[in-house]
């Protein structure tokens, strides 16, 4: 879905050439469909990130991530980064 004035040009050489809408005004646009507010969404992202980090230390993504290497083979980053 296409919203209007939510175009993406940040990009040099995306200029124009993609309409899609940013992930920050998508979750307004998402809140505002289901009547949720700030703080819904605040809180689902809250729990998600805990239900993730929870997974996590239980090793259930042990076999999704995969190491990125760089041309010579050697490991560039070799688990998903996360912020505190």
């Amino acid at each position: 879905m296409f919203i209007e004035g939510t175009r993406c040009n940040s990009h040099p050489r995306g200029r124009g050439k993609s309409d899609f809408t940013l992930q920050g005004i998508g979750v307004y646009l998402i809140a505002a469909l289901d009547s949720l507010s700030r703080d819904d969404v605040n809180a689902y992202a809250v729990r998600s990130r805990r239900l993730a980090e929870s997974a996590r230390g239980r090793g259930c993504f042990d076999r999704s991530i995969v190491s990125v290497r760089d041309q010579n083979g050697l490991v560039l980053l070799d688990r998903d980064e996360r912020r505190s």
